[in-house]
């Protein structure tokens, strides 16, 4: 959605940034800690709203508060679980120092 989502996406960004600040600080139940295959798929989800915060970032950095949410993000990297979303948010962070002034 943040890459081909355009202008349109400006106006659900709020939104989407608070949905994936839930996600992302959502603590792991003691239920889910104690069945290893849960807890994957509980790490590989918060990942992936890592990752989509990553790609908000990237692709819609002029509809966010850019100062603000850039450095909360890099708290958040590495990207342990999910390789594939890793090497997405590797190349995205790449990219914004290849750009930086």
């Amino acid at each position: 959605m943040a890459k081909n989502g355009g202008a349109h996406f400006s106006t659900v960004v709020n939104q989407c940034l608070e949905g994936l600040r839930v996600a992302i600080e959502y603590q792991m139940p003691a239920s889910i800690k104690e069945k290893k295959s849960k807890a994957k798929q509980f790490n590989h989800a918060k990942d992936n709203a890592v990752s989509a915060l990553g790609k908000i970032i990237r692709y819609q950095t002029a509809t966010i508060d850019a100062q603000v949410i850039i450095p909360g993000w890099l708290t958040l990297l590495p990207i342990k679980n999910d390789v594939e979303e890793a090497k997405i948010q590797n190349e995205i962070l790449a990219s914004l120092l290849d750009e930086a002034p």
